[in-house]
């Protein structure tokens, strides 16, 4: 997985699975709201990052994905992803929770948790202010709109400026990313790279998976 902005790194990065692991959820908070069970991400992050720690694995990053509905302190208030900023790499901290979702959602909600645990901000925000959250770049504070019937997001599968800064500043004193990963299953990873994710759903069927049946594309 890699994404048009990440060109611009002195260091290509290139995401490639190396080891698929079940992880069983048993100390975080789970709370049951309308009708689904909803799992504390703060809590839900931590016990990965424990549990990943004891791993006896070489990696740069753990990402879990989950069916399980998050929450950020109060069981009513949803959120799709959880990372710890700038710890790439790190022996406990380099981890991130992604909610299973859509087919398009999730794949924004996992590069955005990278991010952050790549060392970005959310655009508009603390160390990106030069960026606008409006813009919509992956690392806005809002994961991107893919509902048929709003606006659909202006940059959702771009880093912006910002993230691209903040990519550099955290790497510029770490070696780990420079080493090359060896994939979990070559076939499949020969698989997935001879063809680019844009060309595995032509433009039509992209548009009837995000605005519903019948959409085409019209740029």
């Amino acid at each position: 997985m890699a994404f048009v902005s990440l060109l611009r790194l002195v260091t290509y990065i290139c995401v490639v699975l190396i080891k698929l692991e079940d992880f069983r959820l048993i100390n975080a908070y789970v709370a049951f709201v309308d009708g689904e069970y909803r799992v504390d991400a703060e809590r839900y992050l931590n016990e990965l990052a424990f549990w990943a720690s004891k791993l006896a694995l070489s990696s740069d990053h753990v990402m879990l994905f989950t069916r399980y509905q998050m929450f950020d302190v109060q069981p009513d208030k949803r959120v799709f992803g959880r990372s710890y900023n700038g710890f790439v790499c790190d022996s406990y901290y380099k981890t991130s929770v992604i909610k299973s979702a859509d087919y398009f959602l999730t794949v924004n909600v996992a590069a955005h948790e990278l991010g952050h645990n790549l060392g970005a901000d959310h655009d508009g925000e603390d160390n990106a202010t030069a960026c606008r959250a409006d813009d919509q770049f992956i690392m806005a504070p809002k994961a991107p709109t893919f509902n048929l019937f709003e606006p659909y997001s202006r940059h959702p599968y771009i880093f912006s400026n910002c993230s691209v800064k903040a990519f550099k500043d955290t790497l510029k004193d770490k070696m780990c990313l420079r080493n090359v990963g060896v994939p979990y299953d070559n076939e499949e990873w020969n698989g997935i790279i001879k063809t680019m994710p844009g060309q595995v759903y032509s433009l039509d069927q992209q548009c009837e998976l995000i605005k519903g049946p019948g959409s085409r594309f019209c740029g």
